[in-house]
């Protein structure tokens, strides 16, 4: 609404928000835990480049039945890890390993940590009549959050004000629960500019973390599809053939999340083959590209037919 977003990332007029406190994604699992002071390692995967920056911030919220504030998350920007700098920007598309500085004074049972990507490629004069591109004041933003804890040197983070309900991130369209490390994606919403594969399936870079509560279970979706087929994800119950679930299972099945349970999910494998079309045909950077984005729901990809052609052998 007037070119605002929720403070996750959904719609800013939205009654009841899905990513915040009360809304449906809101399933209590905290992604990771880690210690005050630490570095952390989070993921980004660009899947097109608009000449933006990333930033990261934390708010020591600890109340799951209570929306976080921006105002709260302002107050505490992570820093790139050995700089002064909380600024982050890509070249290109594709996957980044990001070392994130936590605070020293931070401890609690539910930080929320949100991800805000600033684009730079709308056109537009700036204050003292300078005309570029990205100079424009309104740009278009993404932003998207995770639930994670930050224990003291001894294990202990305060009590939360009720039992958890946390948040994971939704794909905006992407978003994830952190894994090894928080995960987090910009939306597709242009064709790629620069040539990266995006095959969601994030490499395990070495990692330093607190001291974990979480134990896999039987409730988790652990699979993987032989090679030629693709692993396609849908909701259970009332949600079942929801694109929004679709789209939400298809992510964290594919990273195997704590988020991708037998409660929420069902996954098969299937045949499906997406090709670009038009002016993208032969080239295997777009097929790839086609590849990911067209398989992210059911619909195999109607906001981009000019561009990718999607078949499925049932």
């Amino acid at each position: 609404m007037d070119g605002k977003c929720g403070t996750c990332g959904d719609a800013y007029d939205a009654e009841v928000r899905d990513n915040e406190a009360g809304g449906i994604y809101a399933t209590g699992v905290i992604g990771r835990n880690y210690t005050r002071g630490q570095v952390i390692t989070v993921q980004i995967r660009l899947t097109a480049s608009h000449l933006g920056n990333f930033q990261f911030k934390i708010c020591p919220h600890n109340n799951p039945k209570v929306p976080v504030t921006q105002e709260c998350l302002n107050q505490h920007k992570l820093n790139l890890a050995g700089t002064d700098e909380h600024h982050f920007y890509p070249k290109e598309t594709g996957y980044y390993d990001i070392d994130l500085q936590l605070p020293l004074d931070m401890v609690c049972s539910q930080c929320i940590l949100q991800w805000h990507y600033t684009a730079g490629n709308t056109w537009g004069c700036a204050p003292d009549g300078d005309c570029c591109l990205g100079c424009a004041s309104k740009q278009e933003t993404f932003i998207n959050c995770a639930d994670i804890a930050i224990f003291d040197d001894g294990g202990v983070a305060p009590p939360t004000s009720g039992p958890s309900t946390g948040n994971p991130p939704t794909q905006a369209p992407t978003t994830a629960q952190p894994t090894e490390r928080p995960t987090t994606q910009a939306p597709p919403t242009a064709a790629p500019t620069t040539h990266s594969p995006t095959t969601q399936s994030p490499t395990d870079a070495p990692t330093t973390q607190g001291p974990s509560t979480q134990s896999p279970t039987d409730d988790c979706v652990l699979m993987e599809c032989p090679v030629g087929l693709t692993l396609m994800c849908d909701g259970t119950g009332d949600l079942a053939g929801d694109l929004t679930r679709q789209r939400f299972c298809n992510d964290h099945c594919r990273l195997q999340t704590a988020s991708c349970t037998t409660q929420l999910c069902s996954c098969t494998c299937n045949k499906i083959t997406c090709k670009a079309v038009g002016g993208y045909e032969g080239s295997p950077t777009h097929d790839d590209w086609c590849q990911t984005i067209c398989t992210q729901d059911s619909n195999l990809c109607p906001d981009h037919r000019d561009q990718c052609q999607c078949t499925e052998d049932l």
